[in-house]
């Protein structure tokens, strides 16, 4: 149960809620980088074909103003500005499914369907 205006927007991330493996698409290209790499990079989000990645601040922004009663004048004021950051600055990302076996992840993200899906629990 949501105590706050901070726990209503987080409440989904509580650990009963966390999958017990994430999965990564990739290309065998970027399979075979990292695992020479022992390492995995981050993308632009501004690169990704998903237009809502980065977009994570947004949402919680008006969840929190209208869980505050914020007026919506203040709130469209902080995503004006946040906006304008996210236009500024390029974001990083690392692109996670609950999922390992999704049809719009294998043609989005592992070259149509020929590369693979990386499980870590």
């Amino acid at each position: 149960m949501a105590n706050g205006p901070v726990d209503l927007v987080f409440d989904k991330f509580t650990p009963h809620h966390v999958p017990a493996t994430l999965h990564h698409y990739c290309s065998t290209e970027t399979f075979m980088a990292i695992v020479a790499g022992k390492s995995i990079r981050l993308s632009a989000l501004s690169m990704s074909n998903d237009s809502e990645e980065g977009r994570l601040v947004l949402r919680l922004t008006e969840k929190l103003g209208q869980a505050n009663r914020t007026a919506p004048a203040v709130i469209a004021s902080l995503e004006a500005h946040w906006n304008e950051v996210m236009a500024a600055n390029e974001g990083l990302g690392f692109c996670l499914s609950e999922r390992g076996d999704l049809l719009s992840q294998w043609r989005g993200y592992a070259a149509q369907g020929r590369g693979v899906s990386l499980g870590k629990r």
